[in-house]
């Protein structure tokens, strides 16, 4: 199965073209790679079009190769042999490009190769080392889209939250109504964070509904012996509804937000949810 990654990437651009690096690294214990890829690409735009050219290089470390392309003893055949590739560097040409028609339709497509390592084009479960990729689609854009969520006068969102869990039995829609407003004093835990966003889209479609990312560090103070303190890393989509027939005297606005987590141990409130093994 594929191995699960998180990573960072940096992107500045300049009149001559983007330059972007990416940082990755296995969270899991599948494989506990890491790659580097580094990339240049240029746009050039019209009306309704846009063609960008793009090439990078991605270091592979030994790990994430062997993991995806190697062979190990255990699982070697007479026409399978034990293989090891160990790192090696990959090279990706692309082409991309985005036509609009209608009012807030887009055509997108791109075509890119891929030449991997001879490490990897001598693994005996590779049948080529050269690997193309085509794709094509049609996009429907709800409202208008902040087209850069980089842009300088798009505004940094920042939150500080910190929380107490709640008594078991205490769900969203009874939190929401105010019918369970107690919290666990059998075990007792609490949560820190900080989270930072962009918007991405506002007003969708006209309507009083817009969409933020974030990001962010949360820190559990588990205050029993249920599990021990632990951080988590968040990254998630976050809409927000604000057509409220008050809302021209009180500012109100309800969000819901979906995404991924990962925290270096399980909370204790799902511990307990999950009742005795």
């Amino acid at each position: 199965m594929p191995a699960p990654t998180q990573g960072l990437r940096y992107r500045h651009a300049l009149p001559w073209g983007t330059l972007r690096a990416t940082v990755l690294a296995d969270v899991s214990d599948n494989s506990s790679g890491s790659e580097l890829r580094l990339g240049y690409s240029y746009t050039w735009s019209g009306d309704r079009w846009s063609l960008r050219p793009d090439v990078s290089v991605a270091f592979r470390d030994s790990d994430l190769n062997n993991y995806y392309y190697g062979v190990e003893p255990g699982e070697a055949t007479a026409g399978r042999p034990a293989y090891a590739p160990g790192s090696g560097t990959d090279y990706t040409v692309g082409l991309y490009g985005t036509y609009g028609f209608l009012r807030n339709w887009r055509l997108i497509g791109g075509i890119a190769v891929t030449a991997h390592d001879s490490v990897v084009r001598d693994s005996p479960i590779i049948r080529d080392g050269v690997q193309p990729a085509v794709f094509a689609g049609a996009v429907y854009e709800f409202g208008t889209a902040i087209a850069r969520w980089d842009d300088a006068d798009v505004p940094l969102l920042l939150k500080v939250f910190h929380g107490r869990a709640s008594d078991d039995g205490c769900h969203m829609v009874k939190i929401m109504t105010l019918r369970c407003v107690s919290i666990d004093d059998d075990f007792p835990s609490s949560v820190t964070g900080v989270h930072l966003g962009k918007p991405f889209i506002e007003r969708v479609n006209g309507w009083p509904l817009d969409f933020h990312g974030y990001v962010g560090l949360l820190y559990r103070n588990e205050m029993n012996r249920v599990q021990p303190d632990s951080w988590q890393v968040d990254a998630y989509m976050k809409g927000f509804f604000y057509g409220f027939p008050w809302s021209h005297r009180v500012n109100t606005r309800i969000g819901m937000g979906a995404g991924i987590s990962y925290a270096n141990h399980v909370p204790s409130p799902e511990v307990l949810s999950q009742g005795p093994a």
